[in-house]
């Protein structure tokens, strides 16, 4: 945040995708502004590690936080 405000970048929003995931915190953007919002998810780099858990658990890896 500091690097970027101090490079005189103009934010309009932030938001942490680890609780929901990257679709949750776009939905939520999406929402705020009053917009729609379309993914094209084949776009969307997920490896194939996190795809398979995923399947196994029947999750979305979309709605899947990412952790380091």
């Amino acid at each position: 945040m500091d690097a970027l405000i101090a490079a005189g970048i103009d934010i309009h929003v932030l938001r942490d995708p680890t609780r929901g995931g990257v679709t949750s915190a776009l939905g939520e953007i999406a929402q705020t502004a009053n917009v729609g919002m379309l993914l094209n998810e084949s776009s969307i780099p997920i490896s194939e590690e996190v795809k398979g858990v995923c399947e196994t658990l029947g999750l979305d890896p979309l709605y899947v936080a990412k952790r380091r």
